[in-house]
């Protein structure tokens, strides 16, 4: 048997039960689109270009953030929002797999999808937590006004 070639960086490829779309930043699954953060995404693209192998920490940083100084906690709250997205629990893992002291793995199946459809732009995104916490509240001197008057 033959592998399957490797995931280029903005292909759409299916994961298990999911559609990660890099274009769009969203993942889709059975309960609909998920919005993810672009770093976020990033990691999970990391891990689909190596699937069931274990990628180191260190590494993400490197590849992900590029150099710049951040601290290591960033990779475990991206796998906490990757995990989030695909309804996955860390103690029984269908998707992401934690291996002790060395790193994750992705452990889904992972196919690049060349024809893939693309998610419908009038899709109703679920934002992930972080995604909403990052957003700016929708003008909280109008509401605070609207409420004093």
């Amino acid at each position: 048997m033959s592998p399957s070639p490797s995931p280029t960086p903005r292909q759409p490829l299916q994961i298990g039960e999911f559609l990660a779309d890099p274009g769009l930043n969203v993942v889709v699954g059975p309960q609909g689109p998920v919005a993810l953060e672009p770093k976020i995404l990033e990691v999970l693209l990391c891990l689909a270009a190596r699937p069931g192998e274990t990628v180191a920490p260190e590494e993400l940083l490197a590849t992900v953030w590029e150099g710049k100084f951040v601290v290591d906690a960033v990779v475990t709250r991206a796998i906490s929002e990757l995990r989030r997205a695909f309804g996955d629990d860390p103690k029984a893992p269908r998707y992401i797999q934690t291996v002790a002291r060395r790193g994750y793995r992705l452990i889904a199946p992972v196919a690049p999808l060349a024809e893939a459809a693309p998610v419908k732009a009038d899709a109703t995104l679920v934002a992930s937590p972080a995604a909403k916490a990052t957003a700016p509240p929708a003008r909280p001197r109008a509401l605070l006004w609207s409420l004093l008057l």
